[in-house]
């Protein structure tokens, strides 16, 4: 998804990717590969010729959760997987797909170009019937709702953490420090149940934060969510990213010291960091700005 076509297909062991979400382009593709016709109609795959040329056909549909096009995470075959995950208190189960900023935020960010900047909530009737069927085996009692934001699950009205809590379970989730500025609505999220909230803080550079990464939030916004955290009782994991386009030295040590700043909001088990060097995807914007600047060093150089 995330690379051009060609970089997977000069590979002599592959003959055919696939792009994005599969459940309407894997069985697209099989069908056209049974029936010998009708390749040239399926949408978001890559494939090899005969004489060896490469196609590319681009990703033009999304799956609609409402038309059906989403599938049952656990079925016959992946339940098991599921049972010894849940016995571990390690289950993952996300309610939605995509993420509400991926269209003007995170320049650093793959998710747009994986869900072709669409955000969507997984029906809860699947959902509900996945949590259930899994319970009904071993009892749930911790789920990471791995969203990539966790925004549809937070909504009051919605009806997925209340059904966590109503089994007895303690969860996970992923959210921005702007979306927990209401210390009431962060209560309810400990009443809910949940325990942990992960958090892209990324830098503790105002500069870095919203000229290079584009992440439209301000550095004060991570304190206020920590401190409405920690009166909830509720861990936070930060992550942080380093070595950005442009970032110096003294722009770094700014996101360490944050991290550290943040680290004595809480107590001593509620709070955990994370360093990660910049991993630029092809595909996001900010593996474009990079390459944009080694062009522009290189007519320097000339």
């Amino acid at each position: 998804t995330l690379t051009k076509a060609e970089v997977n297909l000069n590979d002599p062991l592959v003959d055919f990717v696939v792009m994005g979400e599969g459940e309407l382009r894997l069985p697209a593709l099989l069908r056209a590969l049974y029936l010998k016709e009708g390749i040239e109609l399926v949408d978001g795959i890559g494939y090899k010729t005969q004489s060896g040329e490469i196609i590319y056909q681009q990703s033009r549909h999304v799956p609609d959760p409402k038309q059906g096009h989403l599938v049952r995470a656990v079925s016959q075959w992946t339940l098991p997987y599921f049972i010894e995950a849940a016995s571990r208190n390690e289950m993952i189960l996300p309610t939605s797909r995509g993420c509400p900023w991926s269209v003007t935020s995170c320049d650093f960010c793959s998710v747009g170009k994986q869900y072709m900047d669409s955000y969507r909530a997984v029906p809860f009737d699947l959902w509900e019937a996945d949590i259930m069927e899994v319970n009904s085996k071993v009892p749930i009692r911790h789920i990471e709702l791995e969203d990539e934001n966790s925004a549809i699950a937070i909504r009051k009205h919605e009806p997925y953490l209340p059904l966590l809590k109503s089994i007895g379970a303690t969860c996970h989730l992923h959210l921005r420090s702007d979306q927990l500025l209401d210390s009431e609505k962060v209560q309810w999220m400990a009443d809910m149940g949940v325990s942990r909230i992960h958090i892209g803080v990324e830098s503790g550079n105002e500069r870095v934060l919203n000229e290079v990464m584009h992440k439209n939030e301000k550095v004060a916004d991570h304190f206020v969510a920590a401190k409405n955290l920690a009166a909830a009782n509720i861990e936070m994991v930060g992550t942080y990213i380093v070595a950005n386009p442009t970032e110096t030295w003294e722009e770094i040590e700014d996101t360490l010291k944050l991290a550290d700043d943040l680290s004595v909001v809480f107590p001593k088990t509620k709070y955990r960091a994370t360093i990660y060097v910049l991993a630029a995807l092809p595909g996001t914007p900010i593996f474009y700005t990079i390459e944009m600047m080694h062009k522009f060093n290189e007519v320097l150089e000339r």
